[in-house]
């Protein structure tokens, strides 16, 4: 799964619609593959704006979120969340990729 796919299912996760959610291709392949979201800002209307789990306004609410509502936290040389409501332990190679796939394991939300 790359980049873009992971934070498209995260995206997908937290309650964006399956039609608000794309990713966009470099047709010449210079660029990896982003995802985008579809969102309503009151200040400058409907947009497609880059959504991205690495990005530190994506992954530091939704860890804050995931030790608040979840009883998660972080343990071990890897970057490892485990959870006290559920029956995992999700290991990753960064930060950002073991939250996003936290937030992927518990239903988003």
């Amino acid at each position: 799964m790359n980049h873009a796919e992971l934070s498209r299912d995260l995206a997908l996760a937290i309650g964006y619609y399956p039609e608000s959610v794309r990713i966009d291709t470099d047709k010449q392949g210079k660029y990896e593959p982003a995802c985008r979201v579809y969102r309503i800002s009151y200040d400058m209307g409907p947009y497609w704006r880059w959504f991205d789990y690495r990005h530190p306004d994506v992954a530091m609410p939704l860890l804050v979120w995931l030790m608040r509502e979840h009883g998660c936290f972080a343990d071990g040389p890897r970057f490892t969340i485990e959870s006290a409501d559920h029956p995992w332990v999700i290991s990753a190679d960064t930060p950002e990729e073991a939250i996003a796939r936290a937030v992927i394991a518990v239903g988003g939300k």
